[in-house]
Parts: structure tokens; C-alpha cells; sequence
């Protein structure tokens, strides 16, 4: 069972949206934080907003679907810029559970820190960790407080470039975690793999695994193992006189027939023919 502590200290000390007031030029802005959480009428939220919005999810599941119809999974920890002048939709799950922490700049607030790549542009997701969730109570703390608006900026400001840290800390592990993938899908091709444990083995969410492994490699993890079994082929073939019956059941494949289909559906020639083409 996932331990949910720490999400549910987070949700617990903040009750209620906090304000602080930032002077820039000669008007003064409004910087807002807190949790939201849902009424059965705002699952699905279409916006196309005039101030910048961070969004943590904390619990809970939904899909956002951005300005041009791509549409991403939103888990606990995803990371959701609502950028300005962006037209969005969120669609949360109904069943109760979602919260998530927001930050909200406005624009003359916002442009200057993203200009100066103060706000670094992520969409990605980061579980929930005793380090994230203490620089999200900082922030509520700062508002809370009478500290000066710049320490409020200071603090969230820190939040940001917590989540990049973070994000490059993850992506160097990830990529091991895919090069490991990898090295296990071009194994045994006599054996089946097993995705899903696959991914639990290697401590990953398994659509996480699957969307990361496709973001690296170009392919799905199924369909990257059939390609370099077809590979494996094509190298066999060229090289040693083995006949094509051995090399399907060399391959993992229950008929001849199967490993045929296959391997010319993705060279365009029979296993006879492309082996006659290179002797």
C-alpha cells in the first residue's frame, strides 16, 4: 500500500485559499495558493485563464487536454503549467479523491519570471516526496504570514526550481531504468516478456514505463522487442545457413508461419526471399 502521510498532512494544513498582495509598478497584484478541491459540478474545466496557474496533484486522477487536442494522464505528483491565453480542459475523476496544491501569478507577475527562465517550463510527473511537500507548506507559510511579498516570491520561486532539480535528478535515474528495459527486451527471444513486470520489476508505474520507454526509444515496449527480434533475424539470415523454421523456434515464435507474417510485415520480404537477396 502506497504511503499517503505525507499527502494527507499537506491537504490537512491547508484549509482554505491564502492571499498575499505584490506592488509591481504603480498596481497591486494578487498572488493565491492553496488546495482545491472539486464540487461534482467542476469535474470537467474548460478555461482559457488570464493569469498563470501551477497545478501539483496531490490525490486523484484525470486528463488534460491541451490547446492543440493532446491529451496527457494526470496521476499524483503530475505537474500542470496553465499558462495565459492557453485554452485547456481538465477532467478530474468523480470519485472524490482529487486535490491538488495550485500557485496562481498574475500575467505582469508571471511573464517577467518565465522570461528570465525563473519558471522553468515542465510538464511532467514527480510523486510526492517529504522535499516536495515541505516547499509546498514554505510557500503556505510565507502567505500565511506578514512576511515582505518579495520573500513570498522567494518561496515559490524555490518550489519551481525544486520541481527542476527534481526533474533532472529523475530523468538521469529514468534513463537507467530505460537502458535496463532495453538490455531485457533484446534478451532471451525464446521467453516471453511480461511488461507489466517488467516495469515493477524496474520500480516504475506501468503507464509511466510504457510512456517514458516510447519517449526515449520512439517505441512501445512490446513493439521495440518485435523490431529487434525482426533485427536479430535479418542479422541471422545474412550470416549463418540456418533454415527459417530453426531460427522461429530459435525466436519464440509458435509456427513458421507467425515468424513469416511478421517478419514481412515489417521488411516487405519473405524470410526466403530477403535471405536469397544476401547469398
Amino acid at each position: 500500500m502506497k504511503n499517503t502521510t505525507g499527502v494527507s498532512n499537506v491537504i490537512a494544513g491547508i484549509t482554505q485559499k491564502r492571499l498575499s498582495y505584490v506592488v509591481a509598478g504603480k498596481r497591486m497584484y494578487t498572488i493565491a495558493a492553496g488546495i482545491y478541491t472539486p464540487s461534482a459540478e467542476a469535474l470537467v474545466d474548460t478555461q482559457c485563464l488570464d493569469d498563470f496557474r501551477l497545478l501539483y496533484l496531490l490525490s486523484g486522477h484525470g486528463i488534460l487536454t491541451d490547446a492543440y487536442g493532446v491529451s496527457r494522464n494526470l496521476i499524483p505528483g503530475s505537474i500542470v503549467y496553465r499558462k495565459p491565453g492557453m485554452r485547456h480542459t481538465i477532467e478530474r475523476s468523480g470519485d472524490g479523491t482529487w486535490n491538488d496544491f495550485f500557485i496562481t501569478l498574475p500575467l505582469p507577475i508571471y511573464s517577467p519570471l518565465a522570461s528570465a527562465g525563473f519558471i522553468p517550463d515542465l510538464s511532467h510527473d514527480m510523486p510526492p516526496t517529504p522535499e516536495i511537500n515541505a516547499a509546498i507548506g514554505a510557500v503556505m507559510n510565507a502567505l500565511h504570514s506578514t512576511v515582505p511579498s518579495d520573500m513570498v516570491l522567494s518561496r515559490i520561486l524555490s518550489l519551481f526550481a525544486l520541481f527542476e532539480d527534481v526533474h533532472h535528478r529523475t530523468a538521469s535515474v529514468l534513463l537507467r531504468k530505460i537502458d535496463d528495459a532495453c538490455e531485457a527486451l533484446m534478451g532471451d527471444f525464446t521467453k516471453d516478456i511480461n511488461i507489466p513486470a517488467l516495469s515493477k520489476r524496474l520500480e516504475l508505474g506501468y503507464e509511466q514505463f510504457r510512456k517514458e520507454f516510447k519517449r526515449v526509444t520512439g517505441y512501445a515496449p512490446k513493439e521495440f522487442r518485435i523490431r529487434k527480434k525482426i533485427e536479430h533475424a535479418q542479422r541471422v539470415l545474412s550470416t549463418e545457413p540456418v533454415s527459417v523454421g530453426v531460427l522461429s523456434s530459435r525466436l519464440g515464435y509458435p509456427t513458421q508461419f507467425a515468424f513469416a507474417k511478421q517478419f514481412k510485415k515489417y521488411t516487405g520480404l519473405s524470410p526466403m526471399q530477403f535471405k536469397r537477396s544476401v547469398w
